[in-house]
Order: structure tokens, then C-alpha cells, then sequence
């Protein structure tokens, strides 16, 4: 033991098995921080960091060592859910084998290559659609919102679109009802809004595009058309609405 060694805290000791039996029972989190970065000897460090309370800590080094190679995936779920670097968030996005981890580093995450990446490679279908979601890239969104396997994924490519003409054709033409409903509730031209109304098989497609008419010469026609029988008395409702207001 050298001098020095009395002016320092144990777990500073110059002696190994002194500086491990007092990381054994150091509540400092600071200075378990200190530790896990600092220290030469791979037990005692590993000791430190599985003594760290994860959900205090703000390092963001050690959280990405955590989220990235942590072997319990409780670990690197608490590690992900502090983590700001977007590099560390986008591997565990695309390579962690918790699909409940990838999961919440795929809500954090802000770049579209990587999101596009998850949503047309990952094995899970909710990861894929979270990453959708996340999306901001418009020709991801067209790609995704055409062709992608999944209803669940078009559907949510389709909530996010901005446009006309290709929400339009989605909305006439995808085998999905719920994609469909995703297109209509997103198109804003009365003329088409009225012939999906009038030739929509699901009632419920039918209701939502009635309920997005407010041209009155529109609506007029929809309660007097035979082709709209189904929904006249919506398109009447609608009529109706309108002469109060």
C-alpha cells in the first residue's frame, strides 16, 4: 500500500482486492461512474456497472455501451430509453435482438434511411409500422403506401401522405378497406369524395367521404342520385347541417 493510498477513497486503493471489495458495496453513483469508465480491471468494472441505477445516469458513452452490448435486455431497454445519440439509437434500432428494444429506439429515432431500412427489412410487423410512423421522407411514404406487403403498413404510409392524386388512386384501388378509409379520410377533392361515396362497397368508407363534403351542390346531388341510395340519408343529414349553420 503506498502513501497515497490514505488520502484516497477505497475504491481508489492501489490494491485490487481493496478497490474491489469497496466497489462491492459503493452506493456513489458518481463515483461508480468513475469506476465503470476509468478502471484498468475488467471485474471490478463490470461490478461497477451493474451497480449503476441505470434510470439516473445521463452519460451518454456508458448509456450507448449499456444499450449496445448490456446482456440483459431490461438493461439496454432502460439504457435506450435515456440514450441521445442517434448513431447508438439507430443500431440498436436495427440490430438488437429484443424486438422490444429496437422497438423503443425506433420512437426516438429522426432518420429516415434508418426508419425506411426497419420498416421494409425488420421480421417484426409493429416495428415495421412504428417506423412508418416515423417517417417523414414523401417518397418512402408513396413507396411504402403502394407496395408494401403488410395492410397495416400501407395503412400507415397512407395516414401520412400528402398527395392528392396518389390518395386518390389508393383510395380506389387498394384491396385493403382499412387503406382505403386511410386515403379517403385524407383527400380533400369533393368531386372524387363523392364518386368513392356513390361507388364504395364498405359503408363505412362510404359515411367517412359523405362526411367530408361541404360543397352544397355536391351534397345535393349525393341525396338525389340513385347511385347513392345508401347514403342519401347521410348526404341529406349533411344538407341539412348546412342550412342551420
Amino acid at each position: 500500500m503506498g502513501f497515497g493510498d490514505f488520502f484516497k477513497p477505497k475504491w481508489r486503493h492501489s490494491d485490487r482486492e481493496v478497490r474491489l471489495a469497496a466497489v462491492k458495496t459503493l452506493e456513489d453513483q458518481s463515483a461508480l461512474v468513475t469506476v465503470a469508465k476509468n478502471e484498468a480491471d475488467p471485474e471490478i468494472r463490470k461490478i461497477a456497472m451493474e451497480r449503476i441505477r441505470l434510470e439516473e445516469l445521463s452519460d451518454q458513452t456508458l448509456l450507448a455501451a449499456w444499450a449496445l452490448s448490456d446482456p440483459m435486455w431490461e438493461r439496454r431497454l432502460t439504457a435506450v430509453e435515456r440514450l441521445e445519440d442517434p448513431k447508438a439509437l439507430a443500431q440498436a434500432a436495427t440490430s438488437d435482438e429484443s424486438w422490444i428494444v429496437r422497438m423503443e429506439a425506433v420512437k426516438w429515432l429522426e432518420d429516415d434511411a434508418v426508419l425506411r431500412e426497419i420498416a421494409e427489412k425488420d421480421e417484426n410487423e409493429d416495428l415495421r409500422v412504428a417506423a412508418i410512423r416515423g417517417l417523414s421522407d414523401p417518397e418512402a411514404l408513396a413507396a411504402l403506401a403502394k407496395s408494401a406487403s403488410s395492410e397495416w403498413m400501407r395503412e400507415a404510409a397512407t395516414e401520412k401522405l400528402d398527395d392528392p392524386e396518389l390518395l386518390g388512386k389508393i383510395a380506389q384501388t387498394d384491396e385493403s378497406r382499412w387503406v382505403r378509409l386511410a386515403a379517403v379520410r385524407g383527400l380533400e377533392d369533393e368531386a372524387l369524395l363523392a364518386e368513392i361515396a356513390a361507388s364504395e362497397d364498405h359503408e363505412l368508407i362510404r359515411r367517412a367521404a359523405i362526411q367530408k363534403l361541404s360543397d352544397a351542390s355536391v351534397l345535393k346531388k349525393a341525396a338525389e342520385d340513385a347511385r347513392f341510395e345508401l347514403i342519401q340519408e347521410a348526404a341529406r343529414e349533411r344538407l341539412a347541417a348546412g342550412d342551420e349553420a
